[in-house]
C-alpha cells in the first residue's frame, strides 16, 4: 500500500492499526514534525509489516542540538527518505541536531545541500550509514567551480541506485565513480556544466547499470564530449536533455558547437557500442531564441540508437529533411509527441513523417505546431492503431475544419484538439 498523505499527520497517526496486515507500506508525508516520525517508530501496528518506508519533504521542529525525542533504532522494516535538503556547511549547519534523533539506520534516502569544496566521508557518517544509501541528492550551493575537492567518500555507497546532481560540474572523477558504480540505475543531472578539460571518447570505462538518465536546465553549450559521455552508459534506455535560455549565456554557443558537430559528424570515429534507447525526450528552449539550421536529432542519431524507440518527444522549434529517415526507420514507435512552430512550406517533412511507416505503430500521438497544412491533417487518419490524439496549432484555416470533424469520426479513446 502506497499512501499520500496530505491531511493532518496526526490523523494517520490515529488510524495507522488499520494498514496493520499489510507486507509493505509506503507512507509519504508532505511535512512532519520529528516527534511524529518517532511515535510512527513506537507504533505497535508496524511489528506485523514486513516493509515500511516513510518519505517526505519537510521536516520540522529540527532546531536544537539536544534532541527532545529520539528513535529507538533497533527496528529491521523501517526505512526513511529525506527530500529536504539539509545543510552541510561550516555555519547553519544540520550536522549538529540530526545525531541526536538516532535515526542514521533506517536512513536510505537523503538530499545534502553542500556549501563547502571539502568533505570527508566522517562528515557524512554522523547522520547515515553510507552503504544504505540507495537514493543521493546533492545540490552545491556557492561552491567555487561548482566542484568539489574530491569524491572519494561516494565510493562508500555501495548500495546508490539513483543519484541526483544539481548545479554541479562533471569532473574526470565525478564521471569515473558514476562509471564504475555497479549498482547506480538512475541519474539526474539539473544545472549541469561540462569541464571543458574532460574527454570522454577514449575512456576505457563502460557502465552497464544506468538505464535511465535525465538532463535539465543544460545552460552551457552541447560540445562532442557530452555526446561521447552519453555513449559509456551501454544499458542507457531512458534518455531525456532539456537545454534552458538563459540572457547571461552566449546561446549562439548551441548553434556555433552542434553545427560544427552537425557538418563534421560523417567524419568522427562512430562508437562500437551504443545505448538502445527506448524513450528519448529532447527539449531546446534556446532554439526559440535563434533558431537552428541543424537537426538536433540527426546529432544525437549518431551515438544513440533509435531504431527500437517506442517514445519519441522531440521539441525543437524545426524539423529537419534528416529527421524523416530517422523517424521512419523506428519499428517500434508507439507514442509520438512533436513540438514544430517553423513554417515549412519547401519540404513538407511533418506531412512526409506522418505518412511514413510510424503511421503503423504509433498508438499516441500529439502535434503541436503553428499551422496544420490540409495534408498534414489527412495524414492522420492513415494511422491505424491511434488511440490517443491531441493537436494544437497557433493558427487554423477555417477550411480544414472539416478534417477536424473527420478526426472526430476515429475509433479514438481520447482527442483533443486546441485550434
Amino acid at each position: 500500500v502506497k499512501l499520500i498523505v496530505a491531511c493532518d499527520t496526526k490523523y494517520i497517526l490515529e488510524r495507522i492499526e488499520a494498514f496493520k496486515n499489510q507486507e509493505k507500506l509506503i507512507l509519504i508525508f508532505n511535512k512532519i514534525e520529528m516527534k511524529e516520525l518517532v511515535c510512527l517508530e513506537s507504533s505497535p501496528t508496524f511489528e506485523s509489516i514486513k516493509y515500511v518506508k516513510i518519505r517526505f519533504i519537510i521536516l520540522t521542529e529540527i532546531l536544537s542540538k539536544v534532541a527532545s525525542a529520539s528513535f529507538q533504532g533497533n527496528r529491521k522494516n523501517i526505512y526513511i527518505d529525506f527530500s529536504e535538503n539539509f545543510k552541510i556547511s561550516d555555519s547553519e549547519n544540520n550536522l549538529y541536531e540530526l545525531p541526536t534523533y538516532n535515526f542514521k539506520d533506517y536512513v536510505i534516502g537523503i538530499s545534502l545541500k553542500l556549501c563547502k569544496q571539502n568533505y570527508e566521508l566522517i562528515d557524512f557518517q554522523k547522520i547515515f550509514q553510507p552503504e544504505y544509501i540507495t537514493r543521493l541528492n546533492l545540490y552545491l550551493k556557492n561552491v567555487e567551480n561548482n566542484s568539489l575537492s574530491n569524491y572519494f567518500f561516494l565510493e562508500s555507497f555501495k548500495a546508490l541506485s539513483t543519484l541526483y546532481l544539481s548545479n554541479i560540474k562533471l569532473t574526470g572523477e565525478l564521471l569515473k565513480f558514476i562509471l564504475r558504480s555497479k549498482e547506480l540505475i538512475f541519474v539526474w543531472f539539473k544545472y549541469f556544466i561540462f569541464d571543458e578539460n574532460l574527454t570522454c571518447e577514449n575512456l576505457d570505462f563502460i557502465n552497464k547499470s544506468v538505464i535511465h538518465m535525465e538532463f535539465y536546465d543544460i545552460t552551457h553549450h552541447l560540445n562532442i564530449q557530452y555526446y561521447y559521455f552519453i555513449t559509456r552508459f551501454i544499458a542507457l534506455r531512458y534518455l531525456l536533455v532539456c537545454l534552458s535560455y538563459s540572457p547571461d549565456v552566449a546561446f549562439k554557443s548551441f548553434l556555433i558547437e552542434d553545427n560544427m558537430i552537425d557538418a563534421s559528424i560523417s567524419r568522427l570515429k562512430k562508437p562500437v557500442l551504443l545505448p538502445n534507447l527506448c524513450c528519448f525526450k529532447y527539449t531546446n528552449e534556446v532554439m526559440y531564441q535563434n533558431s537552428s539550421k541543424f537537426s538536433s536529432l540527426h546529432i544525437f542519431s549518431f551515438f544513440v540508437c533509435f531504431d527500437f524507440l517506442e517514445k519519441l518527444v522531440y521539441d525543437a522549434d524545426a524539423l529537419h529533411l534528416d529527421d524523416i529517415d530517422i523517424i521512419e526507420n523506428i519499428k517500434t514507435l508507439k507514442c509520438l509527441k512533436l513540438c514544430v512552430f517553423k513554417i515549412d512550406i519547401e519540404f513538407n517533412i511533418l506531412e512526409k513523417i506522418l505518412r511514413s511507416n510510424i503511421r503503423k505503430t504509433v498508438s499516441k500521438l500529439q502535434l503541436y505546431v503553428n499551422e496544420f497544412t490540409s495534408s498534414e491533417l489527412f495524414s492522420i487518419l492513415s494511422f491505424k492503431n491511434l488511440k490517443f490524439l491531441r493537436i494544437s496549432a497557433m493558427n487554423f484555416e477555417e477550411r480544414n475544419k472539416k478534417y477536424i470533424d473527420l478526426l472526430t469520426g476515429m475509433n479514438l479513446i481520447n482527442f483533443v484538439a486546441f485550434i
